[in-house]
């Protein structure tokens, strides 16, 4: 055996000599130092290009457990219904009715000419399928998944012109366990390698596009001249547009004991909040903390 003396140990005789660029030492036996030259394993995913992909877990401000068309767009965060039909969330992913079609919009898609993935997990199957993304193209499948038989089960698109990827049964179909999807740069599907979205990530993504406020929440201030209020909405991100508001139940000043039932008549996002302009039927020169009504609460919407 011989002695390493600058590090002051006795090196076994299994230390491999050799090896090729790029390439890694690994234990081949128990004893000390006994290693070989091997070709470095990696696990490697692509970034998902889709916002709240992971359905086992998802944003859902909203809140509800499920989402039916014509009464409902937007469903869990930044997925709309673009045909009639139900989005149900239950343990461990979503279901679609037949014939509904889910899709995200994109607000930049600037992937004209790429080679692109999609896939999904149904049920803990994988399927993906790549396509070159055309920014001129229309309605395009990507994947088509059979289910039985000749029946097709579920087909993924995009459509170009619009800037969207969208989830749909096929007649008939509908209903299985929809976990997660995914879209990204290459030839290639990297889902299988993605741990569990991190919701807190996810959340933050989403909150750009909308804010849900808790009914009676006193979510600002507002300081009032006369019949006039301006106040100011802190939001945990800054807004992708200046949002549309509702609340089914009108909005209020709280002043202490007093509650002064107020109109919007502006939104304005900027950095970190958004400000409010109200109109107050008379005149109030007290201000107060800012609340949507109950028991509807209040949506920012500046969705695409």
């Amino acid at each position: 055996m011989a002695v390493e003396y600058n590090l002051g140990r006795v090196v076994g005789a299994g230390i491999a000599k050799g090896g090729a660029p790029g390439q890694v030492l690994k234990k081949s036996g128990g004893a000390d130092y006994d290693t070989i030259w091997a070709d470095e394993s990696r696990v490697w995913s692509n970034p998902n290009l889709l916002h709240n992909w992971d359905f086992r877990n998802p944003v859902n401000q909203r809140g509800q457990t499920s989402y039916a068309r014509p009464s409902a767009d937007y469903t869990i965060d930044r997925w709309r219904i673009a045909n009639d039909g139900t989005v149900a969330i239950v343990a461990g992913g979503i279901t679609l009715t037949k014939d509904l079609q889910l899709e995200q919009i994109f607000e930049k898609a600037d992937w004209n000419g790429k080679l692109m993935t999609v896939s999904i997990m149904i049920a803990g199957i994988i399927y993906a399928g790549s396509f070159t993304w055309n920014a001129s193209a229309g309605f395009t499948s990507a994947l088509v998944i059979p289910k039985a038989g000749n029946t097709l089960g579920y087909t993924l698109g995009y459509t170009g012109t619009s800037k969207r990827i969208w989830i749909r049964p096929s007649p008939g179909d509908g209903g299985d366990l929809i976990q997660c999807v995914k879209l990204e740069m290459g030839g290639v599907s990297t889902l299988a390698n993605d741990p569990p979205a991190d919701y807190a990530d996810e959340l933050r993504k989403c909150q750009r596009y909308q804010l849900v406020f808790a009914a009676g929440v006193q979510c600002g201030y507002v300081g009032t001249h006369g019949t006039n209020g301006y106040g100011f909405i802190p939001t945990p991100v800054t807004m992708r547009i200046n949002p549309a508001v509702t609340s089914a139940n009108g909005f209020s000043i709280i002043g202490g004991t007093n509650v002064t039932e107020v109109t919007p008549t502006g939104w304005q996002a900027f950095p970190g909040g958004v400000r409010v302009t109200v109109t107050l039927a008379a005149q109030n020169l007290y201000g107060g903390a800012f609340a949507p009504g109950i028991p509807s609460g209040m949506i920012m919407d500046a969705n695409l």
